[in-house]
């Protein structure tokens, strides 16, 4: 009998010290009017079939049609690296990882073309600590207020026609060179349409970082809601045999209580307690 209470005194001190976790949904939904680069096809969904069929009362599907590269997407290395990983061949320890976000609102509320550059990283290490090996970089530059207008994301009339006129914040090549220099990451990610700014035409941040196998992220949604470190990305991307990327329902995890990863390796110490204390006993 004293075994079986040491037990579940274990179990509850065990539920106690688990932290809280909160979720947030960093996707858009998928739909004719989700954000892709102006020369690709939109967004289709088709209802196929819808009704009662055989003996079930009811039966709905439908086909969907999309460029890769559609809403909240992520970027696999082949995209602009001939040799690059292809998007089924992309591993899912690489699409997680501790979450850095920089933002720069400000500057992009000030200049519609601002680049994140290695300063404005700098500037976040001063203040929360190095930046994390497997470290997913978001840039939050507001623009999620933008979408999904496309005028007004593309911060143009003529986005259609003249992908000269477009204007939306990236990253600086100097930022995405200072990371392939210095850390270790897993992939970087923003708010408008491209890593690269709007107006750039030979996308060397794209160049730079798929050559060094990291991934980029697109149009991610709801980047208000997450704090400068202390989440945890994961980024689910469909496994495209052969494809350059494709759409994901990217998702945050936040702990209200320390560093996530210390926070895995309590859980696994008390999960070990509890499988010890539960052997104990049953002498």
């Amino acid at each position: 009998m004293a075994g079986h209470v040491l037990f579940c005194l274990t179990v509850m001190v065990f539920i106690t010290k688990v932290p809280s976790r909160r979720v947030v949904d960093l996707s858009y939904d998928m739909d004719y009017n989700s954000l892709t680069y102006p020369i690709n096809p939109r967004f289709n969904l088709s209802i196929q079939y819808s009704g009662p069929y055989g003996t079930a009362p009811w039966l709905e599907f439908g086909n969907v049609e999309f460029a890769e590269h559609t809403g909240t997407h992520v970027d696999s290395p082949n995209h602009f690296d001939k040799n690059g990983l292809q998007a089924h061949q992309v591993s899912l320890e690489q699409l997680m990882g501790p979450g850095v976000v920089i933002n720069v609102k400000a500057n992009a509320a000030n200049d519609i073309d601002y680049q994140v550059t290695d300063q404005d990283l700098m500037a976040w290490e001063e203040k929360h600590g190095r930046i994390p090996n497997g470290a997913i970089i978001l840039m939050n530059s507001g623009w999620g207020s933008r979408y999904p207008d496309f005028a007004s994301v593309y911060n143009s009339s003529t986005f259609q026609e003249d992908f000269s006129s477009l204007h939306y914040p990236g990253f600086h090549l100097n930022a995405a060179q200072w990371l392939v220099n210095n850390r270790d990451i897993n992939a970087i990610g923003c708010d408008t349409p491209s890593a690269d700014y709007g107006r750039s035409s030979s996308f060397p941040v794209h160049q730079l970082v798929m050559k060094e196998g990291i991934l980029i992220i697109e149009n991610i949604a709801n980047m208000d809601k997450l704090p400068a470190s202390g989440s945890y990305i994961y980024v689910p991307m469909l496994k495209f045999r052969g494809g350059t990327g494709s759409p994901a329902r990217m998702f945050a995890a936040i702990e209200d209580e320390g560093d996530r990863t210390n926070s895995a390796t309590s859980v696994f110490s008390f999960v070990s307690v509890v499988g010890y204390v539960a052997i104990l006993a049953l002498f």
